[in-house]
């Protein structure tokens, strides 16, 4: 089917908003004609459906016209947006979920959960999207006629941190970056404790966290408590910290501990921009981007990243505990060479592997399958 035109509406929330912005740029890119729709993400149902209703004739009309492309909507905010698209016929609908949608309604409380698959009775199997190849099959069970599409790097090469190729390191000081939200489910206290633990045993070593979040304070706090403090540092959020002046030094590795993702981009710009990557095997996402496949074991390591048994993160603020995911972690950090790691070959290989599985014609060649 061709079309030229598409419609993508999300809502503000980070990931979603920055890969619907990705999609965008990768679509412009390709001559699609592409406009955005940006709808509330702030407060409540009330205020979800107030916004609703201020702004309904505007955005049916944008669907309306759009109704002969392709039209994409983005997570769970886009439920009523989805139902317009059914009305009007469109001919093509994507709705695309930014989550491991299976681990989300094992997770949340019930009356929500009887909500959500109410509305998912509703969408049409060719509609549902996933972000990850794991994420669907861990829904749906089968490839079916869903489908997935991973969100596309489009990172700008004059951007780049110049030491990407440059291991200007002379010293055996580790530097490690954690960007993201803070919240629980990301699970930077196990990171913290590690750090206290790399510190014990003589290791020096400093972590750089990039983000925002209801547990800012409270993290912040915990390194004090854990005698961290001046090895770790809150950098605030910033909207690109990969571009240059934003790391104050090269970093040996990318952290990401959390308890579940649909698709860690942040992995994916790491890599792009030639910086190794230790994550947590959560179940969709990271045995994707760094092995390659679905199914990594819980302890793997290749040139690109290294994979970890994800830690029980209701014990990441009890110190005393240490349980197999930090305990892997630890080794990793302490024993891997990021000297050798860190190297001008390895990162390079890092960004020619990106480049081609994650590439915005990657990304055009799933759209396509799709519509």
């Amino acid at each position: 089917m061709m079309v030229d035109s598409v419609l993508i509406i999300y809502t503000p929330l980070g990931g979603v908003k920055s890969s619907s912005e990705a999609y965008g740029i990768a679509l412009s890119n390709k001559t699609y004609k592409v406009k955005h729709v940006l709808i509330s993400e702030k407060g409540g149902v009330l205020a979800k459906l107030t916004f609703l209703l201020k702004n309904f004739l505007s955005i049916g009309w944008d669907i309306f016209s759009h109704r002969k492309g392709v039209i994409i909507l983005n997570h769970f905010e886009s439920f009523p947006y989805y139902f317009i698209a059914r009305l009007v016929s469109a001919r093509k609908v994507l709705f695309v979920f930014h989550t491991d949608l299976h681990g989300y309604l094992e997770n949340i409380n019930s009356k929500k959960r009887i909500l959500i698959r109410s509305l998912l009775y509703f969408v049409r199997e060719q509609d549902a999207t996933f972000v990850s190849k794991s994420a669907l099959l861990r829904y749906a069970k089968s490839e079916s006629r869903s489908g997935y599409i991973y969100n596309p790097v489009v990172c700008n090469y004059s951007k780049h941190y110049s030491p990407v190729f440059i291991n200007n390191k002379n010293n055996n000081i580790k530097i490690f970056v954690y960007i993201g939200r803070l919240h629980q489910g990301k699970g930077v206290g196990v990171i913290l404790k590690v750090i206290k633990k790399l510190k014990s045993s003589e290791e020096q070593c400093f972590l750089y966290v990039y983000g925002s979040g209801p547990e800012l304070g409270e993290l912040k706090d915990y390194s004090k408590k854990l005698g961290v403090e001046s090895q770790v540092f809150f950098m605030g959020y910033s909207e690109n910290p990969f571009i240059e002046d934003e790391f104050p030094v090269s970093p040996d590795a990318l952290l990401l501990c959390s308890g579940f993702e649909g698709f860690p981009s942040v992995l994916v710009e790491a890599l792009f921009h030639g910086i190794y990557v230790i994550s947590s095997n959560c179940n969709t996402g990271p045995s994707e981007i760094i092995s390659g496949s679905v199914g990594a074991s819980d302890f793997s390591y290749n040139s690109n990243g290294a994979l970890f048994p994800v830690p029980d993160l209701s014990m990441q603020y009890d110190e005393d505990y240490f349980g197999e995911g930090e305990e892997h972690l630890y080794y990793i950090l302490k024993n891997f060479d990021f000297r050798q790691l860190s190297s001008s070959s390895c990162k390079k290989r890092r960004m020619d592997y990106v480049s081609e599985k994650f590439s915005q014609d990657a990304f055009i060649r799933m759209i396509d399958n799709k519509i």
